[in-house]
């Protein structure tokens, strides 16, 4: 053997064996189980290059080129092999980086409702799902091509192919489970639910309402509906893995309803639920822990919100407590105007406290809206007011009209004529009158304007015609006092003649007196020489007698006041007065 020769065929079989090392060692475990036939009969080629030739045989050339061409045959269904193998692995790895839940958080945007978060969510994730089930649908027809080019057939259940089968259905279980841990964990995130000091924290995801409802503090959604709205998308990520049917034992070839004894319904779509990969990804530890963390996590957030709620219920007694009987009772008591006003003010102050209050809080994944709560409160508020202020109103209107007909008396009577003795002593008497109750009077209608500011002040409804005659009050008041005043000195001259002739009158009256006097002690009833039947008869007489001249004293005595004139006392009248008592 030439020494050249020998050293090309050294080349030869050393670049020959190392294609082949190529092209065996690209190979996985998988591949190599699927291609065993194909290993086998490279093995069966290269076998006599082992066991036949040697340095001197003929036929090393052509062992060589044989051994060649089997081997780029065996690279290129290799290369078919992993070329859809790769395919499969890439719906594999799709299955796996899927997240089925999205949502996209615009902080400029108003939060949504529960319902409508649950179907943006449930929209996201089933379009995802719709996807990756047509890529996993896709799985079994290139495993058929795998089963066509290493086997020349393509029945999708062939034995030699069975482990191949299992392998990439447990692939894909496997990518099932990430897709639904990883879902579950972000779902958890989006929750806000709480963790430790350094955990990552999401804004809200939803709005709820506070209400009063029936006088009762109400949740809108209640709590049993956002729990079961949110399990109900923790459970579809879950319950997705049903779109996923597997494959009959040994093949490529999904399980349908003909396996089914008896037949379900055409119309069923959970007949298959028990061929999906369901219950082996729900019954896995990690996202059967994951799910139950996600779940007391709600339930913990719902409790924290009842809670938040339950705080409202310091404001009950507005809304439970019935607000005519409360007022009637305490109008009984006869309270002062002080009184109301401390009333007024403690229901004005919870108005504008409750203003100042957050109207919404944010707790875990729920934004808390109290807005309708708290004007439901202030309404409440309000009507206690109006209800105080009702009564306050009647108690003060009886003032009022009091206040009102005195001094339109006062008016009505200082405009009264003067041309007698009797009109002036009267209008004089109304002078007097004014004068004597100006502090009184004015302290009086100082009082129920002071009321009335305060019905005002605090909105209660106020009669028009109540509002006006508030307003003159003041004014009507002083513009009686001045006519008073000016009345008082028009009378001075006419007083000057009146006054003359009151104490002629009253020189008159005592001369009367005397005269009386001692006519009843020496003809009167208590005299000797009168019989006692005359003498009961005259008692009569003095009786009436002294009662006319009663009335013409205090009608004198009254003169005399109004005329500034000192008072006559009159003892000759006392004297009878006290004659007729003892004999009595």
């Amino acid at each position: 053997l030439q020494s050249e020769k020998y050293h090309e065929y050294v080349e030869k079989l050393k670049d020959m064996l190392q294609r082949y090392r190529q092209a065996i060692g690209s190979l996985d475990v998988s591949e190599k189980r699927v291609l065993r036939q194909q290993i086998k009969h490279l093995a069966d080629v290269l076998n006599p290059g082992m066991k036949i030739h040697n340095w001197i045989s003929l036929g090393i050339e052509d062992f060589i080129d044989t051994a060649n061409t089997e081997i780029d045959e065996f690279k290129n269904i290799c290369k078919q092999v992993q070329k859809n193998a790769s395919i499969i692995r890439g719906v594999a790895k799709q299955i796996s980086n899927t997240v089925l839940i999205k949502l996209d958080r615009d902080k400029t945007s108003e939060l949504m409702d529960i319902q409508d978060l649950s179907e943006t969510l449930d929209k996201y994730a089933n379009e995802q799902i719709e996807t990756l089930v047509k890529k996993y649908r896709s799985i079994g027809p290139i495993l058929r091509k795998i089963e066509e080019r290493v086997d020349g057939v393509d029945t999708g259940r062939n034995y030699h192919l069975r482990k191949y089968y299992a392998f990439w259905e447990s692939k894909i279980h496997k990518a099932l489970t990430k897709m639904v841990f990883s879902s579950l964990l972000t779902f958890q995130q989006l929750l806000s639910i709480r963790k430790g000091k350094n955990g990552k924290k999401f804004g809200p995801l939803f709005k709820v309402s506070v209400r009063l409802n029936h006088q009762t503090i109400e949740l809108f959604p209640d709590l049993e509906e956002i729990k079961k709205t949110l399990e109900k998308v923790k459970n579809n990520i879950i319950q997705s893995t049903k779109k996923f049917i597997r494959w009959m034992k040994g093949t490529c070839i999904e399980c349908t309803t003909d396996m089914i004894d008896p037949p379900p319904p055409e119309d069923d779509d959970t007949a298959l639920d028990p061929f999906s990969f369901y219950e082996q990804v729900v019954n896995n530890r990690k996202v059967e822990k994951l799910s139950f963390a996600v779940y007391s996590g709600i339930n913990a957030t719902n409790n924290y919100v009842d809670k938040y709620k339950d705080n409202w219920k310091i404001f009950e007694e507005y809304w439970k407590l019935p607000k005519e009987t409360a007022v009637d009772k305490f109008a009984q008591q006869d309270p002062t105007w002080a009184e109301y006003e401390e009333k007024f003010e403690l229901y004005d102050s919870v108005m504008k406290d409750l203003q100042a209050y957050k109207k919404e809080t944010d707790i875990d994944f729920v934004r808390v809206n109290c807005t309708e709560l708290i004007e439901a409160i202030q309404n409440e508020a309000r009507k206690w007011i109006t209800v105080l202020g009702e009564s306050l109103n009647n108690k003060v209107r009886e003032k009022l009209e009091n206040v009102d007909s005195i001094m339109k008396k006062l008016s009505e009577d200082i405009q009264t004529e003067t041309s007698s003795v009797d009109q002036l002593k009267f209008v004089l008497s109304v002078i007097e009158n004014i004068n004597s109750k100006s502090m009184e009077v004015e302290m009086q209608y100082r009082e129920v304007i002071g009321v009335y500011y305060t019905l005002e002040t605090y909105g209660v409804t106020i009669d028009e015609n109540e509002k006006k005659i508030v307003a003159n009050l003041k004014s009507f008041w002083e513009d009686l006092l001045r006519q008073a005043k000016e009345k008082d000195k028009t009378l001075y001259s006419l007083k000057g003649e009146f006054t003359k002739s009151t104490v002629s009158a009253v020189e008159e009256f005592t001369k009367e007196l005397n005269e009386l006097r001692d006519k009843f002690n020496l003809e009167g009833p208590g005299c000797d020489t009168v019989a006692l039947d005359k003498g009961l008869e005259l008692m009569q007489e003095y009786k009436v007698l002294l009662e006319e001249k009663q009335k013409r004293k205090e009608y004198l005595t009254t003169a005399e006041k109004l005329f500034n004139l000192s008072i006559t006392p009159y003892p000759q009248f006392f004297e009878v007065e006290k004659q007729m008592e003892t004999l009595w």
